[in-house]
């Protein structure tokens, strides 16, 4: 490919398919399932972004996974 790589985007999907692309890669049981668990890491990441980079963030996410933050 001539001028560099071909950068890779990340296919989109819709919170059912995110909790579940999720609880297929974590196989470990969570108390109050996958959503709390997603809760849980986004507080925790939330503690340590500046909010204006987490707005970006979330506004860049479907809304329907934003709202877990």
């Amino acid at each position: 490919m001539r001028g560099g790589s071909r950068k890779a985007y990340p296919r989109r999907c819709h919170r059912e398919e995110f909790l579940e692309a999720i609880s297929q890669q974590f196989t470990f049981a969570v108390k109050g399932g996958m959503e709390e668990l997603v809760r849980g890491v986004t507080r925790a990441l939330a503690k340590h972004i500046d909010p204006r980079a987490l707005d970006d963030i979330k506004e860049e996410l479907p809304k329907d996974i934003a709202a877990l933050f």
